[in-house]
């Protein structure tokens, strides 16, 4: 009997623009790695990221294409269409099949046992009727390995729990990078005064939820943004400030003297922290151009307390908190579940 498929087109096409959009994604994501003194964690695991999608998407397009049957042999082909693997079909020991579904589609994971090696096919790549022949085919007159099947379900459950674990590690690195010290009021002892001119004219950006912010950079601090965002940028007087202030003109920003000290005077040294998370941003805590003043010292201290006391650096430790606690709760379950049916 001879039998002879291919993958769907459109699993390929998939596969293509995953590979050249997460490759473009990658390349853009990655330039700002390369502005600042220091490499920035989170920008640097997105890219990683990134990279990693397009890897998995170009391995997956290159990967088996063709399926083909004769003479009790199964024979795998490249996308070039060279024979990369060969396998006689008396030669399987046993098979499983799982089926996966998701918001879009429904599809099953047919894994073939050798002595020396292991086959699978997803229904998701071939048209129905071919998967369901091919199916017929590889497994006739063969058992499904319950067992090894339960076993693997354990091993999805585990990295289910190792993926909330790196979710929450993620959600701990982004509580470290904010403000732990929110609730420290801003004074005149804690905070100094820099002045330059103004490289844009300033606007306010609107990004996701509707969240405001503001961001300044000055020909004479060409390292770093001066950021004001989110709930701080209530006190700002923005109506007045983006109508006085344009390119070049002189103005004067507040800043934490700890900040000042560190990444400008350089006269304390940094924290891993300060390095990798938060070096080319600075927090704006005042503002003033021709003796204007645009953010009031005490609207500010007003805001940041209201603001800073509802926890928002402990706010994530807390989810950070529960997501490592259902990921260790999915690899205990994988664990528990092994034992079980170990024991039974």
């Amino acid at each position: 009997m001879k039998f002879k498929t291919k993958y769907k087109l459109s699993s390929q096409i998939i596969y293509g623009i995953g590979s050249v959009g997460f490759s473009v994604l990658a390349w853009f994501s990655s330039q700002p790695l390369f502005q600042h003194r220091y490499i920035q964690i989170i920008p640097f695991v997105v890219v990683g990221l990134f990279i990693f999608f397009a890897l998995a998407s170009m391995y997956y397009f290159f990967k088996n294409k063709q399926v083909e049957i004769e003479k009790g042999v199964l024979k795998l082909s490249s996308f070039f269409g060279f024979v990369k693997r060969e396998y006689r079909i008396s030669d399987i020991r046993y098979f499983t099949y799982k089926e996966r579904s998701s918001k879009y589609i429904d599809w099953e994971e047919l894994d073939l046992y050798f002595d020396h090696g292991k086959v699978r096919f997803y229904s998701s790549h071939f048209k129905y009727q071919e998967y369901t022949q091919l199916k017929d085919i590889l497994t006739r007159g063969k058992k499904e390995n319950i067992e090894k099947k339960r076993i693997h379900l354990n091993e999805n459950t585990k990295y289910i729990g190792i993926g909330f674990l790196v979710a929450g590690g993620l959600f701990v690195l982004i509580a470290i990078n904010q403000d732990k010290s929110g609730t420290v009021e801003v004074k005149e002892e804690n905070t100094v005064w820099i002045e330059g001119n103004i490289v844009h004219d300033p606007k306010i950006r609107t990004g996701s939820k509707r969240k405001k912010s503001l961001t300044i950079e000055l020909d004479q601090f060409v390292d770093f943004r001066f950021e004001l965002n989110g709930q701080e940028i209530k006190p700002l007087r923005s109506t007045e400030l983006l109508k006085d202030v344009r390119k070049g003109d002189a103005i004067q920003i507040r800043i934490w003297k700890e900040s000042y000290s560190k990444k400008i005077a350089k006269t304390e040294e940094l924290t891993f922290s300060d390095k990798h998370f938060s070096y080319p941003t600075i927090d704006i805590l005042g503002i003033s151009a021709s003796g204007k003043d645009y953010l009031p010292m005490k609207a500010v201290n007003e805001v940041r307390e209201n603001f800073h006391t509802r926890g928002n650096y402990y706010g994530l430790i807390v989810v950070a908190s529960l997501i490592v606690g259902v990921g260790l709760l999915f690899i205990y379950m994988s664990y528990d579940e092994s034992m079980d049916s170990t024991s039974s």
